[in-house]
């Protein structure tokens, strides 16, 4: 299942940027690379930009949640060691300085909900796909709809984007109905 999403105007998440940015940023240029900001997407939640610290709790959220993530997505088995996963942390880090993806930890008061990320960013038709998923617990509370709105928001506003695709498993209802 496929979504495209369009710019809203006006928001009700708090983000780091004002909705009026949409259109100064919105022209026939091409995009080029931002840092990944920290995005507030509620009161509770907070999207933080991955760093390579991170690596032992998101290899931990991983390995918990892994047996229902394959159900899904096509996921390769955990890193064995931390320091394996700060090495392919690394090379995720590094898209976002060229511009080539963004990618956010999900917090929840502090705790750790999950993932979300533009990936495939392309600068020239200014478009990109959106991967996500949370952690078990987490699912059910509207985090990824708020997280969602949030990265979508900054990625028209900021970067420049006119198009975002989500790619679902069909049988995912829970994830279909995100972006609907």
């Amino acid at each position: 299942n496929k979504h495209s999403l369009a710019p809203q105007s006006g928001t009700d998440s708090k983000t780091l940027f004002n909705s009026d940015q949409i259109e100064s940023r919105m022209s026939d240029e091409k995009i080029s690379a931002l840092d990944t900001p920290t995005l507030i997407a509620s009161e509770s939640l907070i999207l933080q930009p991955t760093e390579l610290d991170d690596a032992e709790r998101y290899l931990k959220m991983v390995a918990d949640n892994y047996d229902r993530l394959t159900k899904w997505l096509r996921v390769p088995p955990p890193m064995n060691t931390i320091e394996e996963r700060r090495k392919a942390q690394a090379i995720d880090i590094a898209n976002g300085v060229d511009g080539k993806g963004y990618w956010w930890l999900i917090e929840e008061n502090g705790d750790l909900a999950g993932t979300i990320a533009l990936h495939h960013v392309e600068p020239t038709e200014r478009w990109a796909l959106v991967g996500y998923w949370l952690a078990d617990g987490f699912t059910g509370r509207g985090i990824m709809t708020h997280s969602l709105k949030s990265v979508i928001d900054w990625s028209f506003a900021e970067l420049g984007l006119n198009r975002a695709e989500i790619q679902c498993a069909v049988n995912n209802a829970a994830s279909v109905a995100i972006p609907e």
